[in-house]
């Protein structure tokens, strides 16, 4: 396995694993050990064996952190919230919550995101396909229809480039792409390279543009900062870096309704840009699908928290 694939599988799985660890100390301090463990079933049980498996035979030094890191996420949380009862601990994983990745059941539902990320570094919040992004973040059909033809055109010019480079005959996209060429946008060099890179370049500028069109409203930006809901709290752990995962600071991060905000500079020679609000930044990156091929591209939007 790849380097890159085997640390993407391990980034999902420490995430399960730490999502279950603060599950679990919830249910210590709320007396539910019993009725939690007796909640979960048994595929999910034997997959969070694996997990822990897998990043002791990768990592054990993450794995002993993840227990006192998960110990520390649930003490800050509980003592923000400082709830009278909790009756039962939900983890979203069997239960298909799309946001929260655990739930706290008490006077009210205590829907919690939990995220652990390196100090100073970006949270990833969104993610969309390009041809969907305004109409399903901002509600605007219009804009995304616009935005849609002028990203077709782009990549038509992108691909006619790419061909003509080649010296090849063109039909349309890369369907007749030989299968020898890499489809991989790290595998191109030279000429290819920069080709890709205009083009990326050009895609970013035209969909800055339209953000600006569409984004008529700061409240627009609660979604992208990944509050799709009022009630979802953020439990952030910051760490000081993957050799020791020492705890740097615990953020815990409510909804609050955005009236304020500014656009940084567009992305001239970047695939990117950011909006300042408040203590925060927010990235707007615009990437490729696995393949360059593809006719369309992902928006990824991430935060990154300022003063830490």
């Amino acid at each position: 396995m790849r380097n890159s694939k085997k640390e993407a599988y391990l980034n999902a799985y420490k995430g399960s694993l730490l999502e279950y660890l603060v599950a679990l100390e919830f249910a210590k301090k709320f007396d539910l050990f019993k009725e939690f463990i007796g909640n979960l079933n048994h595929e999910y049980k034997l997959q969070l064996q694996s997990y822990e498996l897998a990043i002791r035979n990768s990592d054990r030094n993450l794995l002993n952190q993840l227990g006192l890191i998960a110990r520390r996420l649930s003490t800050s949380y509980f003592d923000f919230i400082k709830p009278e009862k909790i009756t039962e601990i939900m983890l979203t994983s069997q239960t298909h919550e799309s946001e929260a990745d655990l739930i706290l059941v008490g006077e009210r539902d205590y829907k919690v995101s939990i995220k652990l990320c390196k100090v100073k570094s970006y949270i990833n919040t969104k993610s969309a396909g390009a041809k969907s992004f305004f109409e399903k973040y901002f509600n605007d059909e219009k804009t995304q229809k616009s935005f849609n033809k002028d990203l077709d055109l782009c990549f038509d010019h992108f691909s006619r480039q790419m061909f003509e480079f080649h010296d090849l005959d063109y039909e349309s996209g890369f369907v007749n792409w030989p299968s020898g060429f890499t489809e991989l946008p790290g595998e191109l060099k030279g000429q290819e390279k920069n080709i890709y890179q205009e083009y990326m370049k050009k895609v970013s500028s035209v969909f800055y543009d339209y953000f600006k069109l569409s984004l008529d409203k700061p409240e627009k930006l609660s979604s992208l900062l990944g509050f799709s809901s009022k009630d979802i709290d953020h439990l952030i752990c910051f760490h000081s870096g993957t050799d020791e995962y020492q705890v740097s600071e615990v953020l815990v991060d409510s909804f609050s309704v955005v009236d304020d905000f500014k656009l940084l500079e567009r992305p001239v020679d970047k695939f990117s840009f950011e909006l300042s609000l408040d203590n925060k930044l927010l990235q707007i990156r615009c990437k490729p699908m696995n393949k360059f091929s593809a006719p369309s591209l992902k928006i990824n939007c991430s935060v990154k928290y300022l003063g830490l």
